[in-house]
């Protein structure tokens, strides 16, 4: 029996089918094939989630590289092969899989050799793929929806939209260039039903649609107002394009059908007059305002290939000479070897020492080379926190190098990621980290790294409700990823909402069994244990989470509050002392003590504890203001002072370098 539908990389999928891909990889996950392998499952995600976001173009070895392994930019596969040999993993996994525990599944994922695009089979219950001998096609030019026939012999043709919409057609101008779409117009959608709350859906669909192309990035979007008159009149577009200097006209209509909404949409070049692409969807959810959101965000991707690409935006990089990139690529490869496999390292690391001053020396003989920039600002970061912040001098060249980077090559995500990083957690500069984690963002959306900075950011800031949005936002991004999930489960346990945050943090336990993950997540679910007085599984967690890695000191703080809290006070007394005994070990620990004095009622310990922290920079104080656990501190005016002093705004222009840059 042949599959019902067999979609290559230049086929769109409805909603229900992409629900059904990703329950399908939720089981293959779970499945004792994957469950040990974190890094097939990493792999499997990112080329599954970017195909069905409409991009298979961008599944590339090298953003597969960068976005999946973390390497640099200018990863070199000669140098580390590590993603086609997991790629050839990936595909003997695939297939025991397929013959064992998912052998009665109706989906099939595919990965062709010579491609790192999936083939996705879809099968009638109780049928068997069919074998075939051909490899993936190469990716189109732009994503237009293909017909294909089914048993039925009708054809069908697929929409990809965030929200569920039921019937769609696409039409794509085949000569039209790539990138080519820097500002665009969205004119204010017709009402063609006449009635009342048709016309109020027309108008709010507007301004998401507006609002979902801002924060899809690549492209400039004109306001709302200079646009607003256009509809009552016959629209002109080489007319917009001299008023308003735009690329691209976006414009349609709504028509109610029942409980149905019929959106139309065209894309409309103002140079040539040429339509580029058009669009018409019938959905149901799009007559609600959460509908409607979704609906135009599902638009707004589909439309990204038109936007031009940012770093068609970048300045000129200048030549570097061999030996130089011999030195960039030697100090990335100190950088890279791990230091943390079982916890925070007894001494400092001469592998990340070694980095920093080959670093130096590339920026010295390139000066203008922003990647060598950004190397620096990562690896002095790096030696200055695992240094227990010493010395100092160090955080101030991390930050001036990650400002000079972003200067020298202002459309560089991962430069804005990494500056995002060190003005939160190093400079405490609350606003610069979000501004600078946004400027990311709207680089690269799928940038979840930058997206997980901003989302620290607005929690420090006690902007919980913010900061959920942007977790359901990551999450859409990379819903298997285990760093999102625990983001969420420490957002719901600061809320207080203890059930939600443990149930999101046995799925992220689920995601992953590595260290430091993996530790974080019991450590999280220990937490939500005790506040809700089952005392004895919270220990169990915590206890669980110090046999994977330890001298943690996040679970031995944990495991040593729960024992002053049920009145074990010699045994928190003994774990008070352990952490103690870090400081000499390059590890700031007076957050973790100040939360044991706090349970054993040593309020004046608690407070001092917190004061040195402050003193020292010891990132884990910028948590202390929604932490449950310094509940019975928190009205001293002490414990406030600390928490303002957090908060407090730095001065400065995020854009402007540091001197001596």
């Amino acid at each position: 029996m042949s599959p019902s539908s067999l979609k290559g990389p230049a086929v769109c999928f409805t909603a229900a089918e992409v629900e059904r891909i990703r329950q399908h990889l939720r089981a293959a996950f779970g499945s004792r094939e994957f469950a040990r392998s974190p890094r097939l499952v990493s792999f499997l995600t990112y080329v599954v989630e970017t195909a069905l976001a409409g991009k298979p173009h961008q599944i590339k070895e090298s953003l597969i590289a960068v976005e999946v392994y973390g390497r640099q930019p200018d990863y070199s596969p000669s140098a580390d092969p590590a993603v086609r040999v997991d790629a050839r993993r990936l595909r003997d996994r695939l297939k025991e899989y397929y013959a064992g525990s998912g052998a009665a599944e109706t989906v099939r994922i595919d990965i062709p050799k010579g491609t790192y695009v999936p083939v996705i089979t879809f099968l009638p219950a109780g049928g068997h793929p069919r074998a075939s001998a051909n490899p993936a096609p190469q990716p189109p030019r732009y994503l237009a929806s293909r017909v294909l026939r089914g048993r039925s012999g009708l054809a069908a043709a697929a929409v990809l939209l965030t929200a569920g919409a039921v019937t769609g057609i696409r039409y794509l101008a085949p000569d039209v260039e790539r990138a080519r779409t820097g500002s665009i117009a969205v004119l204010p959608f017709v009402n063609l039903s006449g009635d009342r709350d048709a016309a109020g859906a027309a108008d709010a669909f507007t301004e998401e649609l507006r609002h979902a192309l801002v924060r899809t990035g690549g492209v400039r979007v004109a306001p709302g107002a200079a646009v607003a008159g256009y509809n009552e009149r016959a629209v002109n577009v080489k007319q917009i394009r001299r008023d308003h200097g735009v690329d691209a006209v976006l414009d349609g209509s709504i028509r109610r059908l029942g409980k149905r909404l019929v959106i139309t949409t065209q894309l409309t070049d103002t140079r040539s007059g040429l339509q580029l692409w058009a669009n018409r969807s019938e959905s149901e959810e799009a007559a609600t305002a959460e509908g409607r959101r979704q609906f135009a965000a599902g638009l707004a991707w589909q439309l990204r290939g038109f936007f031009r690409d940012p770093a068609a935006d970048r300045s000129p990089q200048p030549e570097v000479d061999a030996r130089t990139m011999e030195l960039y690529h030697e100090a990335g490869d100190l950088l890279r070897i791990p230091v943390e496999k079982n916890g925070p390292p007894e001494t400092l690391p001469e592998t990340v020492v070694a980095a920093v001053r080959l670093f130096r020396e590339v920026t010295a003989r390139r000066p203008e080379f922003a990647r060598g920039w950004a190397g620096l600002a990562e690896a002095a970061a790096w030696q200055y926190e695992l240094g227990g912040n010493q010395p100092r001098d160090l955080l101030s060249e991390a930050t001036a190098a990650a400002r000079r980077a972003v200067e020298l090559e202002p459309a560089m995500a991962e430069g804005w990621t990494l500056l995002a990083s060190i003005l939160l957690f190093r400079e405490w500069d609350l606003e610069g980290a979000k501004r600078a984690g946004l400027r990311a963002i709207e680089l690269d959306p799928r940038n979840t790294r930058a997206r997980r900075w901003y989302i620290d950011a607005l929690r420090i800031q006690g902007k919980h409700y913010e900061a959920r949005a942007e977790v359901d936002k990551a999450a859409r991004l990379q819903p298997f990823s285990a760093e999102i999930g625990l983001r969420r489960a420490v957002i719901l346990f600061e809320d207080g909402r203890y059930r939600e945050a443990l149930d999101a943090a046995q799925a992220a336990a689920e995601l992953t069994n590595q260290v430091p993950l993996y530790p974080i997540a019991l450590w999280i679910q220990g937490l939500c244990l005790e506040q809700q007085s089952r005392f004895s599984e919270a220990e169990k967690a915590f206890r669980a989470a110090l046999s994977r890695q330890p001298h943690d000191w996040l679970n031995e703080a944990a495991l040593g509050h729960l024992l002053a809290a049920t009145t074990r006070k010699r045994e928190a007394e003994q774990m008070l002392a352990e952490l103690r005994s870090h400081r000499t070990r390059n590890r700031l620990t007076h957050v973790a003590q100040a939360l044991i004095h706090t349970a054993l009622g040593n309020q004046e310990q608690a407070l001092a504890a917190l004061e040195t922290a402050l003193a020292e920079r010891e990132d884990a104080v910028l948590s202390i203001a929604s932490d449950p656990r310094f509940r019975p501190i928190r009205s001293a005016p002490r414990f406030e002072a600390i928490v303002a002093a957090i908060r407090r705004k730095p001065g400065g222009d995020l854009r402007r370098p540091a001197a001596g840059t």
